[in-house]
């Protein structure tokens, strides 16, 4: 917690002296009056060098006393105090719910105890237990908008979760058939219900198209019968894409067409189902539905294949996004929740350390019809975090804003090397703009970065207060990008890929591979397939925000493996910039803290690969990510049509001779 009001503070003084940089003309949200802003600001130098009495005579003069509790807290830890544990016990009884809460218990806490001597023991005697704890965290609110990858799968025996297990070492193994003969030996049994074990197909389905056996995907995606299937419903869809790489196109499209018409499948899953059902048909000779199913696809926004049907059906930009506005009517709505008033009112004197805990405890009462002003707010005081919170809450029921794809204040210590887009679509997706976030892994950080592959990037083991600073942060994981951008010829499928599951996965997944839909389709983990299509969006989002054109759409849109959009300089205009929004400015009185200091990053080997491998190679062993020899060596040529690929979709032959449907 110490770390991110550190980080906190600095961010605050970055942006008081670069506000000019901002594309925001909107005034900032007060709720001070100038009289009670300049009390407050005195009240809290008096209170932190000792001065009470002064503080206290102004404290009785102010109007608005929502920052009262804040100002006796920094009275009770002055070096100069000498606070009793009665008083600190009453302000805990009236102020538990402040963040500052922890410090004032841990003081009381403190004054509390004694040690005395007991039978030459030095033992430690609290005086009271009467000491009231602070008020538990928030509630955490947010998300909603981004659904996981697939429809529910849980399993209803014990017998049948634990086959799960042997299923996935299997596919790790590379012998999918040692998964399926456990599903089939567990359904001999008959011993669970059968609806487990069709959700138990779905998985040997998936591994079976991760090692390429397509026909036996195929059959284990039919096997279950139709009553069981209502239980996985992603059946179909494994079963539409081993029809489409068997070249079974018109089996491949009705099975795609199963899982769009199947309310239960979540609408963006089944605009996934819609976009390879469009694919199926063109490549089959039959055009009819091609439109229609593009169509659903494009309206399913914005998501990965939402994206690339909006791209075909040269429609771009059919998904409106409107930034955040703060009116009067919802400010002064939003400003009646405590924790909401008090964040902009310690916003508006500069005292910052504790701001972001208050938006946070906001958040979690916020009303989602003062949603669009709190994500202003946020934006002002650049809290990239709670801004894409509170969008995400909004999008979940059809409201989309800009917030959710935030422009943080900070950047790599360097300055963006890469495209801000691509850089920023990684950390969006890594740690949704949560400097101190830290997986259970031990991943840290914007980027998530492990300890060992920081140490490797920077040449030496960083502190973790250093890797929950963002300019540092970033800056050690846009090297780790440049690297792996390198090593996948700039790739950005394999490039997002290997940033999950690490680069030799990629390498092992890559083999034989020569349609780059099916290549995320198929990896072996679903939690890198999500992540994959989900960098890549935000990706596509982020350059849409700029104003920029994406040539690795309209790559990804045609069948080709998309590159690294500055590989294609020559015929891209100048790079808009992405620009924070503006933040109120500093009253000349209040000093700034420093920002926190960030260590020099240097280049440097690799980390091993996740677990997804079985055993890694040697991290400075060079490893190439790109396309067969025969896909990469075709972006040299003239393009093929679609019927002359097996995995394309030619734009230019779409007409909308569409039946109704």
């Amino acid at each position: 917690m110490a770390r991110l009001r550190t980080y906190l503070l600095a961010a605050v003084a970055a942006l008081f002296t670069t506000a000019a940089l901002a594309q925001s003309s909107s005034s900032p949200v007060t709720v001070l009056s100038a009289a009670d802003a300049q009390q407050y600001r005195q009240i809290f130098f008096d209170e932190k060098n000792g001065n009470f009495s002064d503080a206290q005579a102004r404290i009785a003069q102010l109007s608005d006393r929502s920052l009262v509790g804040y100002a006796e807290a920094q009275h009770y830890l002055s070096p100069y105090s000498s606070a009793s544990v009665d008083q600190l016990v009453d302000w805990m009884n009236q102020y538990r719910d402040l963040p500052i809460a922890d410090r004032i218990y841990r003081l009381a806490v403190e004054k509390a105890t004694v040690t005395v001597k007991r039978h030459h023991r030095v033992v430690a005697v609290k005086l009271t237990t009467t000491v009231p704890t602070p008020a538990p965290p928030p509630r955490r609110r947010g998300g909603g908008y981004e659904d996981p990858d697939l429809p529910d799968q849980s399993l209803s025996s014990e017998a049948a979760r634990a086959v799960v297990a042997q299923i996935t070492a299997a596919r790790r193994a590379g012998q999918p058939q040692q998964g399926d003969a456990a599903v089939q030996a567990l359904a001999a049994a008959n011993s669970v219900p059968s609806s487990d074990i069709a959700r138990l197909d779905v998985l040997v389905a998936a591994s079976y198209m991760a090692a390429g056996q397509d026909y036996e995907a195929f059959d284990v995606a039919l096997r279950p019968a139709s009553a069981d299937r209502q239980a996985a419903p992603m059946l179909d869809w494994w079963a539409g894409l081993a029809a489409y790489r068997m070249g079974r196109f018109d089996v491949a499209a009705s099975r795609f067409e199963t899982v769009l018409q199947n309310g239960a499948i979540p609408s963006w899953i089944r605009g996934g189902a819609a976009f390879w059902a469009a694919r199926a048909y063109m490549q089959s000779g039959n055009p009819v539905r091609v439109v229609t199913l593009l169509n659903y696809a494009s309206a399913q926004q914005p998501t990965f294949y939402g994206l690339l049907a909006e791209k075909l059906l040269g429609e771009e930009n059919r998904s409106v996004f409107r930034d955040p506005v703060a009116d009067a009517a919802s400010t002064a709505a939003l400003m009646q929740d405590p924790a909401a008033h008090r964040a902009v009112a310690l916003w508006q004197v500069g005292e910052g350390e504790y701001v972001h805990d208050e938006m946070t405890r906001a958040l979690a009462n916020l009303a989602l019809s003062n949603g669009q002003t709190y994500a202003a707010v946020a934006r002002q005081m650049s809290f990239a975090d709670l801004e894409l919170r509170a969008s995400e809450m909004l999008a979940a029921r059809g409201t989309y804003l800009t917030g959710l794809f935030p422009v943080p204040s900070y950047k790599p210590a360097d300055g963006y090397r890469l495209d801000q887009s691509l850089l920023l679509a990684f950390t969006r997706t890594e740690s949704k703009f949560q400097p101190a976030a830290v997986s259970p892994m031990g991943a840290r950080g914007l980027m998530q970065l492990m300890p060992a592959t920081a140490a490797q990037l920077a040449h030496g083991q960083p502190s973790q207060s250093q890797l929950c600073d963002p300019s540092f942060n970033m800056n050690l994981g846009q090297k780790y990008l440049e690297q792996l951008l390198a090593m996948a010829g700039g790739g950005v499928l394999q490039l997002a890929a290997a940033y999950n599951a690490g680069p030799g996965n990629v390498m092992r997944w890559m083999n034989g591979k020569d349609d780059p839909l099916m290549f995320i389709e198929t990896m072996p983990a679903q939690e890198t397939r999500a992540y994959v299509k989900r960098v890549i969006t935000y990706y596509w989002m982020y350059n849409r925000i700029a104003g920029k054109s994406s040539k690795t759409l309209e790559d990804t849109a045609r069948g080709y493996w998309p590159r690294y959009d500055a590989m294609y300089t020559e015929q891209m205009a100048p790079a808009a910039a992405l620009q924070p929004a503006s933040a109120p400015v500093i009253p000349a009185e209040q000093p700034v803290s420093a920002p926190v200091a960030t260590l020099q990053a240097a280049s440097g080997p690799l980390p091993q690969d996740m677990p997804e491998q079985a055993a890694a190679p040697d991290a400075m062993a060079p490893i190439h990510l790109v396309p067969p020899p025969d896909v990469a060596a075709s972006r040299a040529q003239p393009r093929a049509t679609a019927r002359e690929r097996p995995y394309g979709i030619q734009a230019l032959a779409v007409r909308d001779v569409s039946a109704p449907h």
